[in-house]
């Protein structure tokens, strides 16, 4: 049995999930799945939508650059599908306008936005990691987590955009179950909270925030690429995240972490019928490596 130094959102989340899954990949060593073709191309999205902006509103950065950006997002199986899918996404994102909303808000910013950074620290006793898309404070002086998510691209009949957002481009129109409302410079949805509509997307927003010193009042910013066969539409999210989730948010965290640094793992056996369990799936990831 392995030991991990962090958990990220993508951890806490897997472990409530399917904890024997994060227990082959993050404990016993299981090897790695290779990256699918909807990953690439939200990550491509992603290098496209980061090194642009980062050119316009910062400057020319080799770290930021499209070409390096890519390669680490992009594993090499999946880089000349995701090239043109992701331009094909990115380019759209342009046509639609919400570039040009998202690029005037940063530049309204009190301090320079950062892109695509990866920041650790301990909360609460809890070591954890994130890696933000985007992050910056407004002209209102609020903090806002950003994230770009790309939905559908492959998908024989497409997806629908998540319910909640506050502008779907082009057509241009608010969900109909939105109240849309100013909160600190920003259009929020204060219909619902975050984790009420998608709470990985919710999960993930909150420990950034949480390493950011963001909590509890700033606003989780999803720009969704919702894709049809033919038809891409930018939904536009902007909501709060509760001050009870991010509570119960932290104290998930704390009992992941304390279960990974215990002996008895699988909590619903015994210690005993655990540890017998644990070292079944020792084995089967060590047939792996």
């Amino acid at each position: 049995m392995k030991t991990i130094d962090y958990l990220s959102p993508t951890a806490i989340a897997q472990f409530f999930k399917n904890p024997e899954e994060f227990y082959l990949m993050r404990l016993a060593g299981l090897a790695r799945q290779p990256q699918t073709a909807p990953m690439a191309v939200g990550s491509a999205f992603d290098a496209y939508a980061k090194s642009c902006l980062h050119k316009r509103l910062i400057g020319d950065d080799p770290k930021y650059d499209f070409a390096t950006l890519f390669e680490i997002q992009v594993e090499p199986q999946c880089r000349d599908e995701a090239r043109v899918a992701g331009k094909v996404c990115f380019d759209r994102y342009e046509e639609v306008g919400a570039l040009a909303a998202l690029e005037f808000e940063l530049r309204q910013a009190q301090d320079t936005p950062r892109f695509e950074f990866e920041i650790k620290g301990e909360v609460n006793g809890v070591p954890l990691l994130g890696r933000p898309d985007l992050f910056y404070v407004n002209a209102a002086g609020c903090p806002v987590v950003f994230d770009w998510k790309v939905n559908g691209y492959y998908s024989k009949w497409g997806i629908s955009p998540m319910p909640g957002y506050v502008k779907l481009r082009p057509d241009g129109v608010a969900h109909p179950e939105a109240v849309l409302a100013n909160f600190r410079g920003v259009h929020l949805n204060t219909a619902v909270c975050l984790s009420a509509l998608n709470e990985d997307w919710a999960r993930q927003l909150t420990v950034y925030a949480l390493l950011l010193g963001a909590t509890p009042e700033f606003i989780a910013a999803v720009d969704q690429v919702a894709c049809r066969p033919g038809n891409l539409r930018v939904a536009e999210h902007r909501l709060r995240v509760s001050d009870s989730y991010q509570s119960r948010l932290l104290l998930e965290a704390q009992y992941v972490w304390q279960v990974v640094n215990s002996d008895h793992f699988f909590r619903d056996m015994s210690l005993e019928d655990s540890q017998a369990r644990c070292a079944v799936l020792d084995r089967f990831a060590a047939t792996t490596r």
